[in-house]
């Protein structure tokens, strides 16, 4: 493989099982299942890339597309069924929230085994330590059983191990969205600064965080690639896959199928609706007030939740956004609950906007996502005078001087 290549993949193909009887699971656990009873599930169907050392690749798909099976192989967690994925280089990797820990072991045991498995030299697992500990900010926590950490303490740990001793390949999936703010900003800033010269493979639904972080994008759809260019590019088909699919919104119950959901839902997003003046609302004008309704279902017990709402237009651009964490807190006990967010549509560039809900728990002032509906809501702005940007703003004019006449 050229030294310049990192990541190379030559028609890769994954199949699983599809035991689809308890007949055919029980036979299969002693090794004998009839063939009759045995399917296949292709889930990656010959894949072709190349990734340059130090590209960054954001790759896109909705659930069910293969981004998580190539993830695996990737890590090697997994092998692929045919073909071949050469990498070269050191790799640090960032799969399920929490893959890799031991419930019973404390932070420090963990980031311990962990890097030794990524191959550290023994003398150097006391530095390595110390600089786990001063970026996830742990601080004593380090050294508590992580079956006592919440979502966000538990990325904090992974991010810190995977991305210790700068790696030359960081593979992440959607982790990065679980835990407060100021959080994910800290990670963002490291892939940009310390690992700038690393190879960056990002999993994500966020496109505004591929379109920031990333030169490049991959879009999966049925196991296949289906555009591999530019992030700006890629937008706009990304949209028409996620909306063109047979699981939409209920224009009428607005419930959400599971493919346009992520993030853990212990607190889901049941159904989402957008009103305005109290009647369903497709379009809508700056300084009107829309409110967006939400039905939840908690898993959990009574839950502290922040709950917000972001904008992007249709090539995935991020507007604005707002969530409620600094008003006062919102208290939803076990079951169903139903809550409304309410705002003033600002004065956007006329066109299309596709609006994402979301839902965090908030614990002692610490956020972690619980679930995002991603552009579940469709909206079409008007505006009754010229764009001059992604949106306008009001301006006052004042004659301060005035030239002699």
């Amino acid at each position: 493989m050229s030294s310049e290549i990192a990541i190379r993949c030559r028609g890769l193909t994954k199949d699983f099982k599809n035991l689809s009887s308890p007949v055919a699971q029980l036979f299969s656990v002693f090794g004998f299942a009839p063939p009759s009873m045995v399917g296949r599930k292709n889930v990656l169907r010959g894949i072709d890339f190349e990734i340059a050392k130090g590209e960054k690749v954001g790759i896109l798909g909705v659930n069910g597309a293969g981004k998580s099976t190539l993830l695996q192989i990737m890590a090697g967690m997994s092998k692929p069924t045919s073909g071949s994925l050469d990498i070269t280089g050191s790799v640090g990797a960032i799969l399920e929230l929490g893959a890799g820990f031991h419930p019973e072991l404390t932070g420090r045991q963990n980031a311990e085994t962990l890097l030794l498995l990524n191959g550290t030299p023994r003398p150097q697992i006391a530095e390595r330590i110390e600089e786990v500990i001063a970026f996830s900010g742990l601080g004593p926590d380090i050294d508590v059983k992580t079956r006592t950490y919440s979502s966000g303490m538990l990325v904090r740990l992974a991010f810190a191990v995977a991305t210790s001793g700068t790696p030359d390949i960081f593979i992440v999936d959607e982790a990065l969205a679980v835990g407060d703010g100021a959080f994910q900003q800290k990670c963002f800033h490291h892939l940009q600064g310390t690992l700038a010269d690393s190879t960056l493979v990002l999993i994500s639904h966020d496109m505004v965080a591929v379109s920031a972080l990333c030169s490049r994008a991959i879009i999966l759809d049925g196991g296949k690639i289906v555009f591999d260019g530019s992030p700006h590019e890629a937008m706009p088909l990304y949209n028409r896959i996620v909306h063109g699919r047979p699981g939409s919104v209920s224009p009428t119950t607005g419930l959400i199928p599971d493919d346009l959901k992520s993030g853990p839902r212990k607190i889901d997003i049941v159904a989402a609706r957008l009103l305005l003046d109290g009647v369903a609302a497709t379009a809508v004008a700056p300084g009107q007030t829309l409110e967006v309704v939400l039905d939840l279902h908690n898993d959990g017990g009574p839950t502290d939740i922040v709950t917000g709402i972001a904008a992007g237009d249709v090539r995935g651009q991020r507007i604005f956004g707002q969530n409620t964490e600094r008003g006062a807190p919102m208290r939803i006990g076990p079951g169903n609950s139903r809550v409304s967010m309410r705002f003033e549509w600002p004065s956007v560039a006329a066109g299309g906007y596709f609006l994402t809900p979301g839902i965090s728990s908030s614990v002692n002032g610490l956020l972690a996502i619980e679930c995002w509906a991603n552009n579940v809501i469709e909206i079409k702005a008007v505006l009754d005078e010229n764009s001059h940007g992604l949106f306008n703003v009001g301006l006052v004019n004042e004659l301060m001087e005035n030239a002699d006449a």
